[in-house]
């Protein structure tokens, strides 16, 4: 009896360890979320008088899950709290301070652009050929590592600044065009 005991002790204990482990797994999603609030930290933009929030819009299906709602929940922005905002909607993007661009918007992501070129807001993407598009920041995953490539003209373009230690990390891409 004690030996069957101690065996099923031995197989609770690992099924209990991989438990654990898989659930504290952060996933892509967790890290790129993360990432958008760490750039947050490292661009200025415009003087936007008259905002007491700062405006964070994902565009198209929300791969972040609750990601983004943690990481951003009572955290300020410039002195100003943030406001998440989750639509499929174009029309008020020029508002935002930041707009994340899905995957599933790749079909209207040029029209998405024109309506964003002339604002200083931060546009962040995660999809492939989105930088060369002219998106300022995109994520990708590389080696198991989230990386991200700066499209620099268009940033430029936009009247945002970003800071030279976000350009030493990134792989730098060229507008298609």
């Amino acid at each position: 009896m004690g030996r069957l005991y101690k065996i099923k002790y031995k197989i609770l204990f690992i099924l209990l360890f991989f438990t654990i482990s898989s659930q504290s797994q952060v996933s892509e999603y967790e890290y790129k979320a993360a990432f958008i609030e760490r750039f947050t930290r490292f661009i200025e933009w415009p003087n936007t008088a008259n905002r007491d929030t700062f405006k964070i819009v994902i565009l198209g299906d929300n791969p972040f899950d609750t990601s983004l709602d943690e990481i951003f929940k009572g955290t300020k922005i410039k002195n100003r709290y943030v406001e998440l905002i989750y639509t499929e909607n174009i029309d008020h993007l020029n508002r935002a301070n930041l707009v994340f661009i899905a995957n599933s918007e790749r079909r209207r992501l040029t029209e998405i652009l024109d309506i964003l070129k002339d604002h200083p807001i931060l546009i962040i993407g995660d999809s492939r050929g989105y930088c060369k598009k002219g998106v300022h920041i995109n994520m990708y995953v590389d080696d198991s590592y989230v990386r991200y490539e700066i499209n620099q003209n268009s940033i430029e373009k936009s009247g945002i600044k970003v800071s030279s230690l976000l350009f030493a990390s990134a792989k730098i891409i060229e507008t298609d065009e």
